[in-house]
């Protein structure tokens, strides 16, 4: 059973927040925009349920973006958790309560992540933030009759041009449940007003070339992701690949403990060429080298080292150039017989 859209609070500084920053920098979506969206479908709890289209529908019905790729991406970030129980996919925001204050709203009738023998309660007349597709609330009536959005003209940029083409876009929506959306309940801010709201225009639709396909594998989640990271567009997941992946997550590493390792590598300078070769150290076959490596590249996400200074580079260069010197004048006093 779909949420209902709820108005929600936004604190400022999560469009400062560097995680979002990322995704949306590598995948091209908009990024916080969707987390945020995320948070009106939620129920005072944090709680909501797994149906990615409809989730599209009220967050992205303009958008030609896979909703269920794009949450796949956040679980795998730790933004969001997925679980199941008694069948039903559900998912929640794990940092909830540090962000969100909720008021004036029924308890939520969603079960929680950590309780496998919650039984459901009955709905009453003040969880508005459930409904059914068959309602027959004369509100939503309007709606569900109406066709879902369709983008006339999507637009793409490629190669640094707006590009148009005449083919429309994908349709949003869940067939039953199109534009309730629309409907805003109470929150902490008070209740929306119906009818408000400026006609949005079409915006320009950032196709990335180079984003791989979305997978529902464990093992090629993980390799996207690093593909994607590293930007290795035209890396293969080959069988080495496979056994490196696999043998990680045979290991109990999460899906989203091997993505983090992957970003703290991609941010470590050695590994990303700040070292005497100039040379980039990027291979699966260095961050799952074994447990310790794997550490200590989530170690690395959370405090990233500091990059070498100038005075410590030409230090280490001077070091390496009074080695070199040294061997060549070893291996001269050897030719001639003075050792």
């Amino acid at each position: 059973m779909p949420m209902m859209p709820r108005i929600r609070s936004v604190k400022p500084e999560i469009f400062m927040h560097e995680g979002l920053f990322e995704l949306a920098k590598n995948y091209q979506w908009p990024v916080q925009f969707v987390f945020i969206g995320l948070f009106t479908c939620c129920d005072r709890a944090g709680r909501f349920c797994w149906h990615p289209r409809h989730l599209k529908t009220c967050i992205l019905p303009y958008h030609d973006v896979d909703m269920s790729e794009v949450l796949e991406v956040f679980v795998a970030q730790g933004f969001i958790k997925k679980y199941e129980h008694q069948g039903e996919w559900y998912g929640c925001i794990p940092s909830w309560s540090k962000h969100q204050i909720i008021k004036n709203e029924a308890e939520s009738i969603l079960p929680p992540i950590d309780d496998p023998n919650w039984v459901k309660p009955e709905p009453t007349k003040t969880h508005s933030e459930c409904f059914d597709a068959k309602s027959d609330d004369p509100f939503l009536q309007p709606f569900l009759a109406m066709p879902p959005p369709e983008i006339e003209n999507k637009k793409t940029i490629k190669n640094n041009n707006l590009q148009t083409s005449g083919s429309p876009a994908p349709r949003a929506g869940v067939r039953g449940s199109r534009g309730t959306c629309g409907r805003e309940g109470k929150g902490e801010e008070g209740r929306g007003e119906e009818g408000k709201g400026s006609k949005g225009e079409e915006q320009p639709l950032v196709v990335p070339e180079a984003r791989p396909p979305f997978a529902a594998d464990p093992v090629s989640l993980i390799f996207n992701h690093w593909q994607t990271v590293m930007k290795h567009p035209h890396a293969k997941l080959d069988r080495d690949r496979q056994s490196l992946i696999k043998r990680a997550l045979k290991w109990r590493y999460s899906v989203e403990q091997l993505c983090t390792a992957i970003i703290g590598c991609s941010i470590t300078p050695h590994n990303r060429g700040d070292n005497d070769r100039g040379e980039r150290f990027d291979g699966l076959h260095i961050i799952l080298k074994n447990a310790e490596q794997i550490e200590r590249f989530i170690r690395h996400y959370k405090n990233p080292p500091q990059p070498k200074s100038d005075a410590t580079r030409r230090t280490n260069a001077n070091i390496q150039a009074l080695h070199e010197w040294g061997q060549e004048k070893l291996a001269e006093e050897i030719r001639n017989g003075i050792r």
